[in-house]
This record gives C-alpha cells, structure tokens and sequence, in this order.
C-alpha cells in the first residue's frame, strides 16, 4: 500500500454520540428527543433495548403518530447479540440507532468482564493480565461495528453513582446524586465524535468533542433541537469521501451511497477505499473482518 498526501477536506459523517451519566438522569429520554432532532420522523428511529423494554416506556413522546421501533436483548449480554441487534437495524431502513445501553456489554451477564472472567479460570496460571487477550478482540469488534455503521449510532452508558454534599443558593447543605466513571472499558470517549454527560437535572455536560458547534465544558439541555445542530454541523462537509489508497474520490455503488462504500469499507478493510482499489484489496487479501458480508460483494 502506497502513502498519499492531500489536502484536509472534511466529508459528511454519521454521528456517534455517547451519553453516560447515573440512574434517572435521562438518558434514553435525551436519545430519543436527539435522535428525533437528526432524522424528523419518529419510525426513522431504532432502540436497541438492554433495559427490560424501558424504551417502550416513552412511546407517548411520538404523540399520535408512528412510533419509533425497539429490539431487546436479554442476558446473556454478548458481544455477538449486539453485533446482530445493530445488524437488524441497518437492514430496516432507520436512519438512527440508540444503543440503551452499551454498558451491559460491559458489566452485565455474559458481557465483556464474565468473558473475561471466564477466560481467567481457563487458564493453567489464572493470569488477569494475558486473560484481556480473550475480551480485547471482541472489545473491538462490537467498537469498530458501531464506528463503521452507516447509521447514526446513539450510546447511552451508565455512570457510577456517587453523592455529594454541596450548598444551595441558600447555603442549606444538600445531597444531591453525581455521575462519575462511565460504566464501559476506558477509552470509549476517545471513539466517539462527541459525549454528553447527563447530571440528576437533566443538564448535559459536553465533555468531549470533535464538533465546532458543541464545544467541550459547554452545559446544554437535551432536546430535539440539539439533534437538528448536530446534524447540520454532519451535513456540512463533502458529499465524496476520498480513497485512502489512491486518493481519488469514492463514487456510489449500486444502492450504497460513496458514504456508505467508505464505511463499509473501512468495516471490512481498515479503511475507506474506492471500488476499484477494493477489488485488489479483495484479490491480493481476502480476510474478513465482519460476519456480515454481502453476497457477490465487489469491494
């Protein structure tokens, strides 16, 4: 493979958008009114469901129209039943999908840390340390799923839950309930285009971000008008991505838009390349990184 130089040119993008914070702070209310914001149209919408069908709980935010669609998942929380819930959703024609939550890939049943667990007790020595070997493939496929999906990807993460004592405007002691650590491996923030911290009140912190319109520290309130700022500021960029490989621009596919061949590319290669410099990629190395592979795929 070849190194090319070109000049910086920003194309469209999908959102990927986490937002953690603790028990009751609005996490999949905040979702759904940003999701909403994005697409306009409630069934344009999917919720993959962790939650025991908390999600079908807010049906009544859609008013009398068409409602947005759910999936569960139930324990155990594997990696692979992810992988096939995020799967489902792109093939139903939505535009959003709120992952509600990611972090019983983590913590819950059969999540990352049981994998991990599981592979401890394998081994002759018990070492926690070679044991990550096990989890940090699958770690990264169900990552690198939800960063190369051609949908938006919305992820709610739960936060360690913490009080303190603080004063109030009256300087009367009072406790109040604060998210701390995001429940998911380290590093997830480090992913994602930009993370809204939710607080009791229901105020979301940006703590970090790749988005000019949202700057880090900024306290904003979750709603559908934020998913209509972020979608601007998606759509602004370049209609055609470029070809990491020969550093032409990537064209449309059959029924895949030059967006979708560059995500689905970058799925299945590492990057996002253009057909043809696909079809040698596809000849000279043909290894699969993803179970979801269409039939007669050229790229």
């Amino acid at each position: 493979m070849s190194f090319n130089l070109s000049e910086a040119k920003r194309s469209k993008a999908k959102l990927r958008l986490a937002i953690d914070g603790p028990s009751g702070s609005g996490k999949t209310y905040s979702a759904l009114l940003i999701a909403y914001g994005i697409c306009g149209d409630w069934s344009k919408i999917a919720v993959i469901d962790t939650e025991r069908e908390s999600a079908n709980l807010y049906e009544d935010i859609c008013g009398g129209g068409k409602k947005y669609l759910t999936g569960q998942i139930n324990a155990p929380f594997t990696p692979q039943k992810y992988l096939e819930a995020l799967h489902e959703c792109e093939n139903a024609g939505v535009e959003v999908v709120i992952i509600d939550s990611l972090t019983h890939a983590w913590t819950a049943e059969g999540g990352l840390l049981d994998i991990h667990a599981e592979a401890v007790k394998r081994q002759r020595t018990a070492n926690s340390y070679t044991a990550w070997g096990d989890v940090t493939p699958l770690h990264r496929k169900l990552v690198d799923a939800i960063l190369t999906s051609p949908l938006h990807v919305i992820c709610t993460v739960r936060s360690d839950t913490e009080y303190s004592q603080e004063k109030d405007a009256s300087g009367k002691t009072v406790i109040k309930k604060v998210g701390m650590k995001p429940q998911f491996r380290k590093g997830l923030d480090y992913e994602m285009t930009i993370v809204f911290s939710l607080d009791q009140a229901h105020q979301a912190t940006v703590s970090k971000s790749r988005i000019s319109t949202f700057p880090v520290n900024d306290v904003i309130q979750p709603c559908a008008e934020t998913g209509k700022k972020l979608s601007e500021w998606l759509n602004s960029g370049s209609d055609i991505p470029t070809c990491s490989d020969c550093g032409k621009e990537i064209q449309a596919y059959g029924n895949m838009s030059a967006v979708q061949v560059a995500l689905y590319t970058q799925r299945k290669y590492g990057r996002s390349v253009c057909t043809e410099c696909g079809s040698k990629l596809k000849e000279i190395n043909y290894g699969e990184t993803s179970e979801y592979e269409e039939p007669r795929d050229v790229l």
